[in-house]
């Protein structure tokens, strides 16, 4: 058995040597067979998926192996992070390979191993690996959860010796079993599972391991209501036994979701919950100002809250906006949000949990909001308890200023490109173009305002924009008897008063302002101003 001392032994009671004296070239299954135990045909050089094994190959698509080193078999945990034996862990540029159910074979770089330690910071025989990049859910590549079998909220070892076991080894071989007891061997500091193979008699897909099937995952199978299966439950690392039962160590990985959480956090990910609980996402956007404008700038928070009394994890968000209508940026409210990809309308992020009743929110910026009414954005959310759903919420954009005077060669609100010497701002109020100087609307009103007098009563009328208070317009007239600077007020004569009405025909959008005043023997000017203020 030399050359290929990986999986490490562990002496129960006799010398391991007197057992495993055949050549150590597989996972040992009692009655093997290619067409039933192997995952593929062809392995590794040309891997197809074997359709007719006791166990369904197409439920074991994050299931990946080394290129260099085909025995190493790695669990898929997330879709960046794969785990596996410590002591026989792969080296930095490894390449893994997943295969899909289609037999599209999916790519990965080794970039990162952390050895993750138990709660009195020892080292455990379980390393996590970090890949180049995420693996998209389209590639058919799917990442395993554990088994979380608890008693008040904590892992409860007693329940999982009821699981039969599907466990991987060297050369994509697999066999069956089921745990029999935990314990933490002498001289080791791996909380362990241990399954058991009866030598003399047992089902054909039983199985043992051997040197070199270090690291390999065992999964959980069944149909405990409420659990995604198969679950993973162990990683190979020790091998032992008697003269009459081979043994198998696993490291236990459901002793360590609490470790393996906190390294996960700052990735935006965390170990997926073979039973995940049930929660609701919603969407919702408070815009700064309280009105965006066309034209302007402006800046929107949008929240995704949890409305339900149970925390959530590998939370996904993807927001997708029209085109010419994304944000400028996009800035994450808190660390915890993790941007995976950001394209021309699409962001899409991810934050490892989100506590029950409580929301995380992003703020989207735009230097320059779009010339539209409206910019409806695309909610996509989904997590352990919930499955991705749509949602639309949309921004309301208010007529600007700026939306009027796109296009013009002056669009300064002071400027006056079509040299009728009046500004583009009081075109603007009044309803007239600053692309042409004619001061009389399509259907005959005066645009500017007209100052008369009849019997006794002075006037002034202009139009006014019916929606100028959601546009920021105001339009303040002014009184003075000598037109001296410091003599405009805006106290109008005793007896003064102010009416909108609808034109006759109606005027789209406008209504005439009519101020009537009594005349006086003394000069009386009056004028108009325009504020804007969007």
């Amino acid at each position: 058995m030399t050359g290929r001392m990986h999986l490490r032994r562990f002496s129960m009671g006799i010398i391991l040597g007197a057992i495993l004296s055949s050549p150590a070239h597989a996972i040992q299954i009692r009655s093997y067979s290619a067409a039933r135990h192997d995952r593929f045909t062809g392995f590794p050089s040309a891997p197809v998926l074997n359709t007719a094994s006791w166990f369904p190959g197409s439920s074991y698509t994050g299931v990946g192996w080394s290129l260099s080193d085909p025995r190493k078999q790695f669990a898929l945990i997330t879709p960046q992070h794969v785990v596996f034996a410590e002591h026989f862990k792969p080296f930095i540029g490894d390449t893994v390979r997943f295969l899909n159910a289609a037999g599209v074979a999916v790519d990965r770089t080794v970039i990162a191993n952390t050895n993750i330690q138990n709660a009195s910071s020892q080292a455990t025989d379980l390393t996590i690996c970090t890949l180049s990049a995420p693996i998209p859910a389209a590639t058919g590549i799917t990442p395993f959860p554990y088994l979380n079998r608890t008693t008040s909220g904590v892992i409860d070892e007693s329940k999982y010796t009821s699981y039969s076991l599907t466990i991987f080894g060297i050369q994509a071989k697999v066999g069956s079993g089921s745990y029999a007891g935990f314990v933490t061997p002498s001289g080791f500091s791996t909380r362990t599972a241990v399954f058991q193979y009866n030598i003399a008699s047992g089902g054909q897909d039983d199985c043992y391991l051997e040197d070199g099937d270090s690291g390999s995952p065992t999964f959980a199978t069944g149909s405990t209501v409420g659990h995604k299966f198969p679950a993973l439950v162990g990683l190979h690392y020790l091998i032992g036994g008697n003269a009459t039962t081979h043994q198998g160590f696993d490291t236990f990985v459901p002793t360590y979701i609490t470790e393996l959480n906190t390294f996960l956090k700052s990735s935006g990910y965390r170990m997926i919950p073979s039973n995940a609980s049930s929660v609701t996402l919603s969407a919702s956007a408070v815009t700064t100002p309280g009105t965006l404008r066309q034209g302007n700038a402006g800046s929107a928070t949008l929240s995704l809250a949890n409305s339900t009394a149970s925390l959530t994890g590998n939370v996904r968000l993807t927001l997708s906006f029209p085109s010419g209508a994304a944000p400028t940026s996009l800035t994450p409210s808190d660390a915890d949000w993790v941007v995976e990809s950001a394209a021309s309308n699409t962001w899409v992020l991810r934050r490892a949990t989100l506590a029950a009743t409580s929301s995380a929110s992003v703020v989207v910026n735009w230097a320059t909001l779009p010339l539209t009414g409206s910019i409806p954005i695309t909610f996509t959310k989904e997590s352990d308890g919930y499955t991705a759903a749509t949602q639309t919420v949309t921004l309301t954009l208010g007529d600007s200023y700026n939306a009027w005077a796109n296009g013009l060669t002056d669009t300064d609100p002071a400027g006056d490109p079509d040299n009728d010497g009046i500004s583009n701002l009081v075109e603007y109020a009044f309803g007239s173009s600053g692309a042409n100087g004619s001061t009389v609307s399509a259907n005959g009103f005066v645009l500017l305002p007209v100052m008369a007098a009849n019997s006794g009563t002075a006037s002034l009328e202009f139009p006014v924009r019916t929606d100028a208070t959601a546009r920021g317009l105001t339009y303040v007239v002014e009184y003075s008897q000598t037109l001296e600077s410091a003599s405009w007020s805006t106290t109008p004569p005793s007896g003064t008063t102010s009416t909108d009405v609808v034109y006759s025909p109606a005027w789209p959008g406008f209504n005439r302002r009519q101020i009537s005043f009594p005349a006086i023997t003394q000069p009386q000017f009056a004028r108009v101003k325009i504020l804007l203020n969007e």
